[in-house]
């Protein structure tokens, strides 16, 4: 069994058909894990490309999109604690224009662009109306150790021209059995069709039967790669993108090369370079046929980049699980430092209008300005609210010492506030100059309430029951 801690590359793949092409490419194979994980569900293959020792897993039968591709990585970083560097290697949806040739059977490989990662999450933003598309997710970029050997095979390709082609042919004279599904289709099966054109019949041969349908394009000469090598920005989302129009749209305003489901979910938690065979042109018309040696050509390429890379210099590296988490408790910590500020400014704010309401508290009950507060209210007209006067409630009260609390509730509208301007004012015309009053008012939505609560100086405040003078409407 294979010791997990001798694992520095890992390499995951999305589909079967990636990972039978991964695993023909190791020069040797080894055993299986001696142990993973408690919670670690995924499948691995081990084994040896060049110099370096790669652990190869891929997404569950029937599983897609970034979740279940992040998924697979934080499993294996927990078994394989010494990866070093990742790759996301398999199939995409290519995205031919006017400035990228991009035919089936190509490699599109991640390629940072301007403020761009080299992945493009296009289903995490917003689409605000006569603008762009606009990414609302950030992705890291790969590490540079994987982008110094890309730029080097790069010029490699470009001096050399590649094997790529060879090397698969290579696959195929030990594993006979491989080429039918793997190896690369006739050249007529390689059709781009118009944008507007919508894929209807169950047999996608039948939909090029109209010449005017495809987009012309002339064979590539013989001094040009084929399959070429494309670098920059690869589209990832959760939804398999099948629609020419938005394709085109996103190729305008992002310049976009490759769509595919999982790299995004990759990018932040299992930092890697996405490479991506083309089998087809993310439109209607699915082609299944290019897919075995689309996945080939992208695990030859992956094959050459690790080639350049010594493996001192991946040892070197740091473990990714220790970048993540230190990236991770950076987030943390920023998070934790924009939740303090956020509570500094609640409580400061808070205090501030705490202050502000007590202050204004304070003025509305100041034995000296209680006139000023109760003459807010209107003069009652001449000879209304008598009636009060002569309520038995209101008597009581009144023979009670005023020791009691006096409420008066009902209505909005129904003229609370001048009657109780007219007790307050009839109690200070007949009390005792030596007595004094006390009153509250609340507004509510459906009565305004006022506490009279006559005392006499030196003498404690008597009974505290309440009794209710008038209710017309109101609770």
């Amino acid at each position: 069994m294979s010791d997990p801690a001798g694992y520095t590359v890992g390499w995951i793949c999305a589909l079967p058909v990636e990972y039978i092409a991964a695993q023909e490419f190791l020069d040797e194979e080894h055993d299986r894990p001696s142990f993973v994980s408690p919670n670690d569900a995924n499948d691995y293959t081990l084994g040896k490309m060049g110099e370096h020792n790669v652990v190869i897993a891929v997404l569950p039968d029937g599983e897609y999109g970034t979740a279940s591709a992040a998924s697979v990585a934080t499993n294996m970083l927990s078994s394989f604690h010494n990866i070093r560097i990742g790759l996301m290697v398999g199939i995409g949806g290519g995205v031919p224009s006017e400035n990228h040739d991009i035919r089936l059977g190509d490699v599109v490989v991640s390629a940072s662009r301007g403020s761009e990662s080299g992945v493009f999450q296009y289903d995490f933003g917003k689409s605000i109306q006569d603008q762009s598309f606009q990414q609302a997710r950030f992705l890291n970029q790969p590490p540079a150790i994987l982008r110094a050997a890309m730029a080097g095979i790069r010029t490699q390709y470009e001096r050399k021209g590649h094997q790529l082609e060879e090397a698969i042919n290579g696959i195929f004279g030990k594993n006979m059995r491989l080429r039918r599904k793997y190896k690369r289709p006739e050249p007529m099966t390689d059709r781009l069709f118009l944008p507007e054109v919508i894929h209807h019949q169950a047999d996608c041969a039948k939909c090029a039967v109209d010449p005017s349908t495809l987009v012309l394009r002339s064979e590539r000469a013989d001094d040009e790669d084929n399959p070429a090598i494309h670098y920059g920005l690869i589209a990832s989302g959760n939804q398999l993108m099948k629609n020419a129009l938005i394709r085109d749209q996103l190729a305008a305003e992002k310049d976009v090369l490759c769509f595919e489901m999982e790299a995004a979910g990759l990018m932040n938690t299992f930092p890697c370079l996405v490479i991506r065979g083309i089998c087809d042109y993310s439109d209607s018309h699915k082609n299944k046929e290019w897919q075995g040696y689309a996945a080939m050509v992208a695990a030859a390429y992956a094959k050459d980049l690790l080639k350049r890379i010594p493996l001192n210099r991946i040892e070197a590296e740091e473990r990714i699980s220790a970048v993540v988490s230190e990236e991770l408790k950076g987030i943390q910590h920023r998070l934790d430092q924009a939740y303090s500020q956020n509570e500094r400014h609640f409580s400061e704010q808070k205090a501030r209008v705490l202050t502000d309401q007590q202050r204004r508290c304070y003025q509305v009950f100041k034995i000296v300005n209680y006139a000023e507060q109760k003459n807010i209210n209107p003069n009652r007209a001449k000879g209304t609210c008598r009636w009060a006067f002569q309520s038995s409630e209101y008597i009581r009260w009144w023979e009670s010492n005023c020791n009691d609390l006096l409420w008066v509730s009902a209505d909005p509208g129904c003229g609370k506030s001048v009657l109780v301007r007219s007790i307050i004012d009839d109690y200070s015309e007949t009390s005792h100059p030596a007595h004094y009053v006390r009153y509250f008012i609340s507004y509510s939505a459906s009565s305004l309430i006022y506490y009279n609560m006559p005392f006499r100086p030196g003498k404690r405040m008597g009974g505290r029951s309440g009794k209710k003078l008038m209710s017309f409407g109101g609770s």
